[in-house]
Formats: C-alpha cells, sequence, structure tokens
C-alpha cells in the first residue's frame, strides 16, 4: 500500500514539475521581446596629437539636447522586407550621465526577435541644428541615407562662416551602423555598438607677440586672414557608411573663400615666450589644454572660431600682416587631405617674435563623440 501511494505521490510531482516548466515557457512566450539600449558616455582616449582626441572647449560642444535611434531591417525576417522600420525611440526628457550608463529599451517584434536578422542602426542627436528638426518614426531608411547638410548650414556666406558659436539647438551628432548582428537571447537581444561622433569640424587662428618688462617688442599687426575657397564641401551627407572618414557630395565646394577681420597691436595678446604656445608634439590634450591656458591667462588671442562641414581636400590659406612698418604674408596649410574630415579641430598659431614670425599648423580629432552601445 504504501509503494503504491508513493508511486501515486511520484506521478503527482512529475506532472506538477511539467506544468510548472510549461508554464514558464509559456510565460516567457509572453514577454514582449526588445532591444535594450545602454547609452554610455566614454572617458577622453588619448593619442598622439595629429591622431588624438582633444576634449571639447566648452559644455556646449558636447551638448545633446535631442536624441533619435532608429533600426532597419538590414535583411528580409520575421515576414518583413529589407528595409522594414523595426523599432524607433526618441526618449523624452532625455538624461544622460556622464561615465555612466544611460538605458532604454526598445520593444521589438516577436517574429523579428525570432528569426535574429541582421540590422541597420542610426543615431542621431540635436537633428534641429543639421537642418531637420521634424525626423520621426515614419522617416524611412533611404531618407536617412540621403540627407546631407548645405547652403548656410554650417557653411559659407558672404566670404564668412555661418556658425562661429554653438547654435542653441547643439552641434550635430551622427552614427551608423549597417549589417550588424542582432544577438543575445529571447526576449532581449543586442547588437554590437555604434559610436556617436560630430558632423562638423573646428577651425580658428590664435596669435600673440614677444613682450619684454617695457613693453611689446615690435610694432605689428594682422591685416587679413583668409581660407582660401574651393574646400569646404558644399554637400556633406549627415550619416557615413563610407570607409572614409568623411562622406560628401563628389566635386561640389564652395568656392568662396572665408576672410576673417585683422587684429591692430592692441587687440594681439603679449606673451614673454610665445613660443611655448607653439605646437611641438604634444599629445592632444595637452595642446588643446596649453592653448585654452594661454587664451584665458591673456597670453594669446583667439579669432576666427567656426564650425564648419568637413572636406576630403587640403585646406590652405594666408595670413597677411604689418611688421614693423613692412607688409608680409605667411602662407599655411594642412599637412594631408582629410585632415578636416568631421570631428576635427584646426588650430593655426602665429606669434611676433623680435624681429620675424612663427607659426605652426595643429590637426586633431576632436573629442571622440559619444558611444552609443546596444546592448543587454
Amino acid at each position: 500500500m504504501m509503494k503504491r501511494l508513493m508511486a501515486h505521490t511520484g506521478l503527482w510531482l512529475l506532472a506538477l514539475t511539467l506544468l510548472a516548466a510549461a508554464g514558464c515557457r509559456e510565460s516567457l512566450l509572453d514577454q514582449v521581446p526588445k532591444l535594450s539600449i545602454c547609452l554610455e558616455i566614454p572617458q577622453t582616449a588619448l593619442t598622439r596629437a595629429d591622431e588624438g582626441r582633444v576634449p571639447s572647449e566648452a559644455a556646449a560642444e558636447n551638448a545633446i539636447n535631442t536624441l533619435q535611434i532608429w533600426v532597419f531591417l538590414h535583411e528580409a525576417g520575421g515576414g518583413f522586407p529589407a528595409g522594414t522600420c523595426i523599432g524607433y525611440i526618441a526618449p523624452e526628457p532625455l538624461f544622460l550621465s556622464d561615465g555612466s550608463e544611460n538605458r532604454y529599451a526598445m520593444p521589438l517584434n516577436p517574429k523579428v526577435a525570432e528569426d535574429h536578422p541582421d540590422v541597420d542602426v542610426y543615431v542621431l542627436a540635436n537633428a534641429a541644428s543639421a537642418g531637420y528638426p521634424n525626423l520621426n518614426a515614419e522617416t524611412t531608411r533611404d531618407q536617412l541615407d540621403a540627407l546631407v547638410m548645405s547652403g548656410d548650414i554650417f557653411g559659407i556666406s558672404g566670404n564668412a562662416p555661418v556658425c562661429t558659436a554653438v547654435p542653441e539647438t547643439g552641434l550635430p551628432f551622427a552614427g551608423v551602423g549597417k549589417g550588424m548582428k542582432m544577438k543575445g537571447t529571447y526576449p532581449v537581444l543586442t547588437v554590437d555598438s555604434v559610436t556617436l561622433t560630430r558632423a562638423v569640424s573646428k577651425l580658428r587662428f590664435v596669435f600673440s607677440q614677444l613682450v619684454d618688462e617695457e613693453g611689446p617688442l615690435n610694432d605689428c599687426s594682422v591685416t587679413s586672414v583668409t581660407l582660401d575657397g574651393g574646400g569646404i564641401a558644399r554637400a556633406e551627407y549627415l550619416f557615413n557608411d563610407s570607409a572614409a572618414a568623411w562622406k560628401i557630395a563628389a566635386g561640389q565646394y564652395e568656392t568662396a573663400s572665408m576672410t576673417f577681420p585683422g587684429l591692430t597691436a592692441d587687440e594681439i595678446a603679449c606673451s614673454a615666450t610665445p613660443e611655448d604656445y607653439a605646437f611641438d608634439g604634444q599629445t592632444a590634450l595637452e595642446y588643446e589644454t596649453l592653448i585654452r591656458q594661454g587664451i584665458a591667462a591673456g597670453e594669446l588671442t583667439s579669432c576666427g572660431l567656426s564650425y564648419l562641414r568637413e572636406t576630403d581636400r587640403q585646406l590652405t590659406g594666408t595670413i597677411s600682416y604689418v611688421l614693423n612698418g613692412v607688409p608680409g604674408t605667411a602662407e599655411f596649410s594642412m599637412k594631408d587631405p582629410g585632415d578636416f574630415a568631421r570631428n576635427h579641430s584646426w588650430i593655426v598659431y602665429l606669434y611676433f617674435t623680435r624681429d620675424a614670425i612663427q607659426f605652426t599648423v595643429s590637426w586633431t580629432l576632436w573629442e571622440e563623440g559619444h558611444d552609443f552601445i546596444l546592448t543587454d
């Protein structure tokens, strides 16, 4: 009798176990699958100055005021054709914590989640500053691929840069990853990271003059600063999915040159050692910090600060000056074509010594934007 009771008890336990397992499986299938999105703002990575990354001069250059993320099918999956938008989020309010994770969840269609198709991920910040305030969940992949910045958007107007300060809407940031593997287990899936970088670059000129205990050693002035025409792209694609550091409309460049106002002798800052601010192989962070400190100390004068579209060409220009009544010119250029691709910072520094001028040119990657990591 006892054996029979134990046998029945075992059958009941087995039945309950099977029911529990079935219940767990059913509960799992009932869960809404999602793509968990982790936004992470990394610390600055340092390399050599001509390949490094520099910190932004102001919080405004780093500000992310709006954020939009689209995910499209790179290939057919879940019964939907390639190019279908399977997820869109524009988090509001937008809270970003420097140095820590920022998580968002994007719901997925269950059939898509089960198929694990490859996807295309587009990330855009501060879209209004790029001229596109009305992008939304209805925006297609083809439309995003076709977005360009042109005309007055970080361009040239009347021989002057249009944007000489960070817009209230911020600088545009963009990033795209195509053909990305969807990984993970149901109901939470992941893809690799997408890096968001500024879609524009920064240019500025810096000046100084030698001084001793009796005052400036020379009578000097800068009559004009000119960036030659034919360099800045007339149209720049917002999303760069190419193998190059830039993506511009081929063969189309702004023909107008850019001319910046000159500086009188009184407007040129003085330093007992102006050569200390010349680029001399420092890391990107060291040199950018040195220049900022010199400006703050009143030993350097900055002019011509501007935010511009990128180019694959080698930018050139001329600084005209007068030194002790004798006019002269100094020509400057970037080292290589492509040194003014998006997310670069370019500094031209000219200083007056006892009876001559000296100048240096440096170009660095701006601080790497913000890493937007799609993860679990």
